[in-house]
């Protein structure tokens, strides 16, 4: 049964979804197994001098080369400002460097994503794009990177469409801390960290899919 009291109970959330899901590129994945770590797309911006796109949303899939290897980041079309009731005196901007700070994950179980994400990474998938999955242990990431995170969204915060006709909500608000959310353990779609994840020992990785053959990320 869920507990329904606020504020998130984050020993709760990680019991019913132990496993953290990020998706990726395939030409990344060299880079992350080499660094032991995801960065924000803020961090890799800076690094590979795109800082245009800090505050710019991407319109399309954005390849560059830092330190001498290829980065690839995702377009953000589904950005649309003409959906989005901004609140706090947030504007377009604020919301797209708020996204590019932070490194997103979907929770899951050792089955995969959980049923009300698996229709996300069809957007991806039908992109034609080389994908891959990675799978870190909940709690371990959240131990590793405490000074960092979690922090929870109960949207799918990049994609910005309206509800029954009504503006979507972004703001100040739309990541928080276990100890300010005001929705259940049930409503958490993302899971996200600030700047960078540091990657524990056990993370695993899958091409294409969230549903295996998992391989340690070592042995890529």
């Amino acid at each position: 049964m869920w507990n329904l009291t606020m504020p998130i109970q984050l020993n709760k959330l990680c019991q019913h979804s132990p496993y953290l899901y990020h998706l990726t590129y395939k030409p990344n994945l060299k880079w992350i197994k080499n660094t032991r770590c995801l960065k924000s797309a803020a961090s890799l911006l800076k690094d590979g001098n795109h800082e245009l796109f800090l505050k710019q949303k991407r319109p399309e899939i954005l390849k560059f080369n830092v330190d001498g290897k290829l980065v690839t980041l995702t377009d953000q079309k589904t950005i649309n400002e003409n959906n989005i009731s901004f609140e706090d005196g947030w504007s377009i901007a604020d919301l797209i460097e708020a996204i590019n700070h932070r490194v997103f994950f979907w929770r899951g179980n050792k089955n995969g994503l959980l049923q009300f994400n698996q229709g996300h990474f069809e957007k991806y998938k039908n992109a034609e794009n080389e994908l891959v999955f990675l799978r870190l242990e909940f709690e371990e990431t959240c131990k590793l990177n405490k000074d960092r995170g979690p922090e929870f969204c109960k949207y799918n915060s990049g994609a910005a469409r309206q509800n029954h006709g009504r503006r979507v909500p972004r703001g100040p608000k739309t990541f928080v801390k276990a100890e300010h959310a005001d929705f259940s353990l049930k409503d958490v779609k993302e899971v996200v960290f600030l700047n960078y994840v540091e990657l524990p020992n056990k993370t695993q990785y899958c091409l294409d899919s969230f549903c295996g053959p998992w391989v340690d990320l070592q042995d890529y």
